[in-house]
C-alpha cells in the first residue's frame, strides 16, 4: 500500500505537459481570421491615417481625416439618416418578427411550409430582390401604385420622393430580413414551458395576459439577440439603398455605409473613407456594449 501511495505521488508531483492538438485543430480557422478579419482592419485604420487618391504617393496626414469628419454636414446628416433607417428596421423587426414567430407557433399544420416562405426572401440575393422591389417601388408602371390607384388612394412617388424613399428602403429591409428574425423568435417561444401557461389558464388568466407575462419574459435573450444582431445589420446595409435609390433623392437615404463607399470609390478619397469606416466601428462597438450591458442579467 505504502509503495503504490509513493507511486501515485511521484507521478502527482510531474505534471502533464497540456496538449498541442487543440491548437493545431483551431490554427487553421485562426489563420484565416487573421488574414481577412483582423489585417484589413488594421489596414483601414493606417489607411485612415493618409491622403490618398491613387493619383499620387499616400501622404501621412495623422488625425486630419478624423478632424474633417468631426465637422462635416455631410457625415452629420448621413448619421442622422443611419440612425432613422436603424430605429425603423429595429423596431419593425421586432414587432412584425414577434407577431410572426407568435403566430407560426399558434399553427398546427404546414407549420414547415409557413416557416420556409417567411424564411426564402432572406435566403435571396439582396441584388436581384431589390431590383424586383424596384419595378414595384416605380411611380408610373409600378405595380403598388397601380393597386393604390384602382383603390383611389394616394400614390407616392416612394423612391423617387425625398419624404418616402428613406421608408421604402426600410420597408424593402423589413421584407426581405424579417423571416430570419421571426424563425429565432419562434425558437424561443416553443421554449416555453406548456406547465406555466397550462397553470396560468386553469386560473383564469386571458391569451393577451399569457403572452405579456409569461411568454414576453421568457424569450428576452432572444429579444435581446435580434435587437443587437439587426442593429448591427441595419448600420451596414448598403446593397439595397445602392440599387433602389442610389443614396436620393438628394442625399434623402445616404447611410454611412453609403457615404463611405461615395468617398472612397466615386471621390479616390480612400483615406477620408478609410476614416468613417473607422468611425462606423466604433459607433457599432459602442451600440453593441450598450445593448449588452442593458441586457446583462436578462435570464428566461
Amino acid at each position: 500500500m505504502e509503495r503504490e501511495l509513493e507511486t501515485r505521488g511521484a507521478v502527482s508531483s510531474h505534471p502533464r505537459r497540456p496538449s498541442l492538438t487543440p491548437y493545431l485543430l483551431i490554427a487553421p480557422a485562426l489563420t484565416l481570421l487573421f488574414i481577412f478579419n483582423l489585417l484589413p482592419s488594421l489596414a483601414v485604420f493606417l489607411v485612415s491615417l493618409f491622403h490618398w487618391n491613387l493619383a499620387s504617393p499616400p501622404r501621412f496626414v495623422g488625425l486630419k481625416n478624423y478632424q474633417e469628419l468631426l465637422h462635416s454636414a455631410s457625415v452629420g446628416h448621413a448619421l442622422e439618416v443611419t440612425a432613422l433607417y436603424a430605429l425603423g428596421v429595429v423596431l419593425g423587426t421586432l414587432v412584425l418578427g414577434l407577431a410572426i414567430a407568435y403566430a407560426m407557433s399558434e399553427v398546427r399544420r404546414a407549420q414547415g411550409f409557413y416557416r420556409t416562405a417567411y424564411l426564402l426572401p432572406y435566403v435571396l440575393p439582396l441584388v436581384s430582390t431589390s431590383v424586383i422591389w424596384l419595378w414595384i417601388y416605380q411611380p408610373q408602371f409600378g405595380i403598388l401604385n397601380s393597386i393604390l390607384g384602382s383603390l383611389h388612394l394616394p400614390q407616392p412617388g416612394w423612391i423617387e420622393s425625398t419624404r418616402y424613399a428613406l421608408p421604402s428602403v426600410i420597408l424593402f429591409t423589413l421584407w426581405h430580413d424579417v423571416g430570419f428574425s421571426s424563425l429565432i423568435l419562434l425558437a424561443a417561444l416553443l421554449g416555453v414551458p406548456r406547465e406555466l401557461k397550462e397553470s396560468a389558464r386553469v386560473d383564469g388568466a386571458s391569451e393577451a395576459t399569457i403572452f405579456f407575462r409569461i411568454s414576453l419574459p421568457w424569450i428576452t435573450p432572444a429579444l435581446l439577440f435580434v435587437t443587437i444582431v439587426t442593429t448591427l445589420s441595419s448600420f451596414r446595409s448598403f446593397t439595397q439603398i445602392y440599387e433602389l435609390t442610389g443614396g436620393g433623392p438628394v442625399h434623402a437615404t445616404t447611410v454611412l455605409a453609403f457615404l463611405i463607399y461615395l468617398e472612397g470609390f466615386q471621390f479616390f478619397r480612400f483615406g477620408y473613407a478609410a476614416a468613417l469606416s473607422v468611425l462606423l466601428f466604433v459607433i457599432l462597438v459602442a451600440l453593441t456594449w450598450a445593448q449588452l450591458r442593458l441586457g446583462r442579467g436578462v435570464r428566461p
